[in-house]
């Protein structure tokens, strides 16, 4: 392969990615002006809410790389708290529609380990693969013990 045809598949390569970012961010700027943000600037930075109640958890994000000492951290969520923000927490699926994404940790936890304050070796040991959701709410047309179903995406099942 020559030096040409190697410049050239980068120069795609970066192309590709830029638009993607480009897109990315398009899409989060619509989210924002829906929250009445009139300038039409795109928001590049990741500004993460955390929703918990548990230190260890806090740690273990960090750890992780999902949160630093600057990531805000609320104990008790609200609409106006979770508006348009990229969550990381377990929220209630009615909030979590309000959301631009909720990130969890899911922990695999003993019955003798609910209910109780984890330390950080126990939260390394019980979490699993950190899940990212978007969760959208959709009004089912009836009361009838069919609207589950009926609401659902028939390309889903």
């Amino acid at each position: 392969m020559t030096f040409i045809t190697i410049g050239l598949i980068l120069i795609v390569l970066s192309s590709i990615f830029l638009l993607t970012l480009v897109i990315y961010e398009a899409r989060r700027n619509k989210y924002n002006n829906k929250n009445n943000n009139t300038n039409n600037t795109m928001i590049i930075a990741y500004s993460p809410l955390v929703v918990t109640r548990h230190p260890a958890l806090i740690q273990y994000l960090k750890e992780v790389g999902l949160i630093d000492d600057t990531t805000p951290v609320i104990e008790h969520a609200t609409v106006a708290a979770v508006k348009n923000k990229d969550v990381i927490g377990v929220i209630p699926l009615w909030l979590a529609c309000h959301t631009y994404s909720v990130t969890e940790v899911p922990l695999t936890l003993t019955q003798e380990q609910r209910g109780k304050e984890l330390t950080i070796e126990e939260v390394r040991k019980a979490a699993g693969i950190i899940q990212c959701y978007v969760v959208n709410r959709r009004d089912v047309p009836s009361k009838s013990p069919r609207t589950c179903r009926l609401a659902r995406n028939p390309a889903t099942g």
